[in-house]
């Protein structure tokens, strides 16, 4: 997923929305990930 956001070639004619949508996906994507560490190191 990450490797297609650093790809330029990838969004030739997306428009800016499209690239706004993915970033949200995958900063939701690592937030989750996140907090699922912290719970594990509380129990």
């Amino acid at each position: 997923m990450i490797k297609v956001l650093l790809n330029p070639l990838f969004y030739k004619g997306n428009t800016l929305a499209y690239l706004y949508t993915d970033i949200e996906a995958v900063r939701e994507e690592l937030v989750g990930e996140y907090f699922l560490e912290i719970r594990g190191m509380e129990t």
